[in-house]
């Protein structure tokens, strides 16, 4: 999970979350509240062929599952070379 500085354009890591026992969903929703989040990007690691494969499909079951508990838009974004690009924003 990050969050954009706005001032920057990149985002800064806030923490990795297990999914396992609804961690993920419960911290999320928890940060959502705290920081009045109202919109979420979410990254589908799509294939280098700019597909989707079975990740994809979790990371959309996880996000159905957390957009039924939380009022927040989320819209889907690719992450493909994501991280590369936040490296080279920063050194800029």
């Amino acid at each position: 999970v990050a969050l954009l500085d706005t001032a920057a354009g990149v985002p800064l890591p806030v923490a990795a979350y297990r999914r396992s026992k609804g961690e993920a969903e419960q911290r999320i929703i928890a940060l959502c509240s705290e920081r009045s989040i109202e919109h979420i990007l979410v990254g589908l690691p799509l294939s280098d062929d700019n597909r989707e494969n079975s990740q994809c499909e979790k990371v959309r079951n996880f996000s159905r599952r957390l957009g039924k508990r939380i009022n927040v838009q989320m819209e889907f974004i690719d992450e493909y070379l994501s991280s590369e690009e936040a490296l080279q924003r920063l050194r800029e």
